[in-house]
């Protein structure tokens, strides 16, 4: 009779799992690994896939509101580049109006092509679109192509096309051929009055270094790194700590939470009635969510915000659903809009880091109440260490294309130089901007010069520990010469995922 028990129990476990929605996600991603194939129809075949999925997924109840919801995402986002197959007309060979596309990969790729989609052309009044386009690869176009960026949109000049099919165009560079950046040119030219406010008064009372370090970590914008920090910051693989992605959300919401808390420990009915924390977690949201509009949403904050909003709705309402179901159901969303922003290496990196957290949170050191102040710092110090060697071992793929030099003090650079921006420097950039922006709306001149001050202060500080830190870590250098590909890539984050999860699932049973 127990036999039969823990038999039923197996089988239910296991039917379970197969039917829930985050393995719907699962599946519906994996197709976005033709990506990584030289393919230019890639695109079209991951959308089969997802409708095909979409169409047997209203056949299982789990799966019957994540399948409708992923088609009309897909549907929404990509309807107009299918609906409407229309052959080239005659007048768009003789003359090219606008011709703009989104790039699918950057100069990693190996092929004779540069693939792009969504292409929309204007000729003479005619608007068409094209799921699908080439651009070879030729000594004209190699140089202008160097630094394309997935994901974004250029505009291309002085061509000539040739339809291969009702889907397809390939784009022909003559003689003085341009290609534009669109995305970057719109980021530029959308940027809001406060900003521009921010930055005056940015420009204004700092300079050098710590101009640069304030604009990039507040603003997001790191145009000002000198040669010289760049490659410090390369070297000590701490590129990742100014962009303002998800760890930077996760401490601006931690400490906007932190103040709210304090702030509400008041005793209020609806602290009694345990409303605080979803109105604390949506004050939080739409604070960061304003700030982001602020300095232009970049790419990587976008995704991290849509993170935190999701987690926010599932930790109120959902909270069955895993913290994996979050991750896979972002990156479903991202890629349904942005199908090329998948060779975004900025996307792998916040993605797999993610991922790698999930994965290591098992083996991390348990904070418990009963522990004084000093072994939670301990554990603390201890968990960002084990976090930093794992993630260094696990998006080395992607580190390894970024710089050749590795360092065996990586680690220990990133627990440093994280806690140092996490408890000093955000936490004094983020007062200024508040003062900043209060002035801004008020008219009201608050101490800027005596907290701009501080903030010089602060960055010489960090400016002479960062250099300090580049010495040493030069001496621990090495360099791993590799080819990454595709498959490799593959095998190699299976065998790291599949190993840590068997790992987590022992030390599990040993608890």
């Amino acid at each position: 009779m127990a036999t039969l028990i823990s038999r039923s129990k197996i089988n239910f476990n296991i039917s379970e799992r197969l039917s829930s929605p985050t393995l719907f996600l699962i599946i519906s991603l994996i197709p976005y690994y033709a990506y990584f194939t030289s393919d230019i129809h890639w695109w079209g075949f991951v959308l089969i896939f997802q409708l095909t999925l979409c169409f047997f997924g209203l056949f299982i109840r789990e799966w019957r509101l994540c399948s409708f919801c992923l088609f009309i995402l897909l549907a929404i986002s990509n309807g107009s580049w299918f609906s409407h197959p229309k052959s080239l007309p005659e007048v768009c060979i003789e003359q090219i109006d606008h011709l703009s596309g989104v790039a699918n990969e950057n100069s990693l790729g190996n092929s004779g092509y540069h693939r792009f989609s969504k292409l929309t052309i204007w000729c003479k009044g005619h608007q068409i679109f094209k799921p699908f386009g080439n651009l070879p690869v030729d000594p004209q176009t190699k140089l202008k192509t160097r630094w394309l960026n997935p994901g974004s949109r250029y505009e291309f000049k002085n061509i000539k096309l040739e339809e291969v099919d009702s889907w397809t165009l390939t784009i022909q560079p003559k003689k003085n051929f341009q290609l534009f950046n669109l995305t970057s040119q719109d980021k530029y030219l959308n940027r809001s009055y406060l900003l521009v406010y921010i930055e005056s008064k940015v420009e204004y009372y700092l300079d050098g270094f710590p101009r640069s370090i304030f604009k990039a970590l507040a603003l997001a914008n790191r145009s000002e790194f000198s040669p010289k920090l760049r490659t410090a910051l390369k070297d000590l693989g701490i590129s990742h700590i100014f962009a303002i992605s998800g760890m930077h959300i996760g401490i601006f919401y931690l400490w906007l939470t932190f103040f709210l808390r304090r702030f509400t420990s008041f005793p209020l009915a609806i602290i009694k009635k345990g409303n605080a924390s979803l109105i604390i977690d949506l004050t939080s949201l739409l604070l960061i969510f304003g700030f982001l509009q602020i300095i232009g949403m970049p790419i990587s904050a976008q995704r991290a915000i849509m993170m935190l909003a999701w987690w926010i709705i599932i930790k109120h309402l959902f909270y069955w659903q895993s913290v994996w179901f979050i991750l896979l159901g972002v990156a479903t969303v991202v890629l349904a809009f942005q199908p090329a922003a998948i060779g975004q290496l900025s996307f792998q990196l916040s993605f797999l880091s993610v991922a790698g957290i999930l994965l290591i949170l098992p083996f991390l050191p348990r904070t418990l109440t009963r522990d004084s102040y000093l072994k939670k710092t301990c554990k603390a110090v201890c968990s960002i260490f084990i976090i930093s060697l794992w993630l260094l071992a696990y998006t080395f793929p992607i580190i390894n294309q970024l710089t050749e030099k590795q360092s065996f003090i990586i680690p220990l650079n990133n627990v440093f130089h994280i806690l140092f921006m996490s408890l000093v420097l955000l936490p004094i950039f983020i007062l200024v901007l508040f003062a900043l922006i209060f002035g801004y709306f008020s008219g009201v001149v608050f101490a800027e010069l005596y907290l701009f001050t501080i903030v010089s202060f602060t960055c010489h500080l960090w400016k002479e520990i960062l250099y300090g830190n580049e010495s040493l870590n030069s001496i621990m250098q090495f360099s791993l010469g590799f080819n990454w590909n595709g498959l490799s890539m593959g095998l190699y984050w299976s065998i790291l995922t599949f190993g840590l999860l068997l790992a987590g699932r022992e030390f599990k049973r040993m608890e």
